[in-house]
């Protein structure tokens, strides 16, 4: 190296300053980043403490001068007939706060790999062409507040090691920050970008906050990853929006965001909490294969056009309060892990559920399905409720799963409960090939709900009842809201606790009088009537409280007790109601034992063969006009005689049967005695009210 060459920079060819020194540089020759040991001028000579207070006066001196051999200092290169400010591979020491920026705009502004030791203050700056920033580091926060470009912005790879101030910066043309790195935190709040947004790749590793933000061209942050929290609330997308692939390690906020044009959040994680509250997304929205680790919360936001969260895995709680999906809705192969709220949603398109998994439970409350809503295959493991919901497309259940899921500590069961539902063509509710293998704890419930179940719907197949006729699901969900009717009861004083206690289970009692009759009037509207018959059991059973062998001796006592309170004015019996109470229940009791309530014509005819012939076995001992042996059934020797005996029975066969059918009591045999006469006319009650019964339970049939 000549002498004139050793009082150069090895950069730029200016006049040195300062003594040797070592720093990173790109060489011309093979475009990559090395380090190299050289003599500077004071632009690119490192030491910064040294330099700083004439860097800033030959900065400033020159900063729109031209760069000549009279004057090497000059800030201004001309590229044919353009000029630009070249700072590239500069090391700024401190910004002096003395700098005006006002007086000083950037034509087109090249800090290509240029190094900022502290403070970067770029608040106010007007760039009129283009801005390169590539590589460039900041030490130190770096302010771009309210800064204009009106070219293109290049952040390539740009590392800021402090806070990042970008407020109500405007980005007219390009703004890239592909593969940037910010350490200390990104403010972007009110920023406007007019041209594409471009964060592929970029780094946050402190809080970022796009507030407010304008992304008025396509705004791109594939594969960014956000480790601090990220805030997009109230920003507005006019383009299209890519997080594919993004990461979200702390939470993210895109509450009252608009995406007026198509987004994208395809395999993207959000590994806590995500809140897209009352966003607004006005045309596609692509969710598919995303992992939410906390929970998920779209309330009150409106998806214009399709929804697709395929694949999604909810790890925690997926709200849905509110949606609007006026398009399809599609949660294939979805993954709730934790509870899933649709409450008060609208479909007005399509909503297909295939192939999903609900381990936590999910409520569909006053919920609108106008379109087709399909959970073919969905696999439940906890109880997906559908209250007050309604249905006015195909509701289509085939194929899905209810089994049991979690330890066996604190186990969940599959289980699906349609409370007062509302279906406008109920030929469209199919529950057909569900499987269950588990119908001790999983199964379908209806409760309140008036609405016909599809003839074929392999109601027994998903175990709505269970073998005492039982629905299993209703009776421990009317169970659960018992007892959390019940709870706040316990500071009470005793007496107002049981009358409330009291008052909750008779209206507890009268819900599930309400929902079996609508279910069994729902089957009898199918033509499913064995089934519906054994709903109409149960609900008999639960109007005479279901316990037959011990009302059978608590009855008569009930009705003798409550008629003595009554006389004697010692219990607060305000009505003739309570008192009748006991005698109703001893005839429901009569009407189950003899005829199942009306449902079985079997056991009225068994009972009349089993009072025909117990009767017929005691005439024989109180006498009637034709028998053999008037005064006894065996000869005098002691000795049985068959053939006496076979004749005898056989006329009390046919004393009995002229008893117990009316219209046939003037026949022979006659009574001979006073015990024979009574006790053909309590046969003959007997037989009247068992025919009686007989005859309605054939006509029930027939009806049927």
């Amino acid at each position: 190296m000549n002498e004139n060459n050793a009082n150069k920079c090895a950069i730029c060819g200016r006049p040195a300053w300062g003594d040797e020194a070592e720093r990173e540089w790109v060489n011309r020759n093979t475009g990559e980043r090395e380090t190299i040991r050289a003599r500077f001028c004071i632009y690119h000579h490192p030491d910064h403490e040294k330099k700083a207070e004439e860097f800033w006066n030959t900065f400033l001196a020159n900063f729109n001068s031209e760069r000549s051999e009279a004057n090497p200092f000059g800030l201004l290169e001309r590229e044919g007939d353009n000029l630009l400010h070249d700072f590239s591979q500069f090391i700024f020491p401190k910004f002096l706060e003395s700098i005006k920026w006002e007086d000083r705009p950037f034509i087109s502004a090249n800090f290509f790999l240029a190094k900022f030791q502290g403070w970067a203050n770029f608040s106010g700056v007007q760039f009129q062409g283009d801005a390169h920033f590539q590589w460039a580091q900041f030490q130190g926060e770096a302010s771009f507040s309210g800064v204009k470009f009106q070219g293109g912005a290049n952040f390539l790879d740009v590392e800021f090691q402090g806070k990042a101030y970008l407020l109500g910066a405007q980005f007219q043309g390009g703004a890239y920050f592909s593969g940037a790195r910010f350490q200390g935190g990104a403010d972007f709040w009110w920023a406007r970008f007019q041209g594409g947004a471009n964060f592929p790749d970029s780094e946050f590793q402190e809080e970022a906050h796009f507030s407010k933000a304008n992304f008025q061209g396509k705004a791109d942050f594939r594969r960014a990853q956000f480790h601090g929290k990220a805030d997009f609330s109230e920003a507005q997308f006019h383009g299209k929006a890519d997080f594919s692939w993004a990461k979200f390690q702390g939470g993210a906020s895109f509450r009252e965001v608009e995406f007026q044009g198509k987004v994208s959040f395809e395999s993207l994680q959000f590994q806590e909490g995500a809140d897209f509250t009352k966003a607004e997304f006005q045309e596609r929205a692509y969710f598919s294969g995303v992992q939410f680790q906390g929970k998920a919360i779209f309330q009150g936001s409106q998806f214009q056009g399709w929804a697709d969260f395929g694949w999604v895995k909810f790890r925690e709680e997926a709200s849905f309060l509110g949606v609007e999906f006026q398009g399809g809705a599609y949660f294939l192969g979805a993954r709730f892990q934790g509870k899933a709220n649709f409450s008060w949603a609208k479909f007005q398109g399509e909503a297909y559920c295939l192939l999903a998994e609900f381990q936590g439970g999910a409520h569909f409350l006053e919920v609108k399905f106008q379109g087709k809503a399909s959970f073919r295959e969905a696999k439940i493991f906890s109880e997906i409720l559908f209250k007050d919901t309604f249905f006015s497309d195909l509701v289509d259940f085939r194929g899905a799963e209810l089994s049991e899921h979690g330890d066996e500590s604190e186990p969940t069961y599959g289980r699906l409960i349609f409370d007062g539902i509302e279906i406008t063509d109920p030929a469209k509710l199919v529950l057909m090939g569900i499987s269950n293998p588990d119908p001790e704890h999983c199964g379908i419930a209806f409760w309140l709900t008036r609405t016909p179940i599809v003839r074929g719907a392999e109601i027994r197949g998903t175990m709505l009842f269970d073998e005492r006729g039982r629905m299993v699901v209703l009776e421990e969900y009317a169970e659960r809201v018992l007892k959390e009717d019940k709870k706040g009861l316990e500071n009470l004083p005793e007496e107002e606790r049981r009358r409330r206690e009291r008052e909750i289970e008779r209206r507890n009692r009268d819900l599930r009088l309400q929902s079996y009759r609508a279910v069994r009037l729902n089957l009898e509207d199918e033509g499913m009537f064995p089934e519906a018959g054994e709903l109409y059991v149960r609900e008999m059973s639960i109007k005479g409280d279901d316990k037959p062998l011990l009302r059978c001796f608590l009855l008569p006592w009930d009705l003798v007790k409550n008629f003595f309170k009554k006389m004697f004015k010692r219990s607060k019996i305000k009505n003739d109601k309570e008192l009748g109470g006991c005698g109703y229940k001893v005839l429901l009791l009569a009407y189950r034992c003899l005829s199942k309530y009306g449902e079985s014509w079997l056991r009225p005819l068994g009972w009349l063969l089993l009072v025909l012939i117990l009767f017929s076995v005691v005439y024989m001992f109180t006498g009637f006009e034709g028998m053999e042996y008037s005064y006894s059934l065996f000869s005098k020797y002691g000795i049985i005689s068959f053939q006496g005996l076979l004749r005898d029975f056989s006329w009390a066969l046919i004393y009995s049967f002229k008893s117990l059918i009316p219209g046939f009591g003037q026949l022979s045999p006659r009574s001979t005695s006073a015990w024979t006469t009574a006790l053909t006319v309590v046969e003959g009650v007997l037989g009247a009210v068992i025919i009686t019964l007989l005859l309605l339970a054939i006509r029930r049939r027939f009806r049927r």
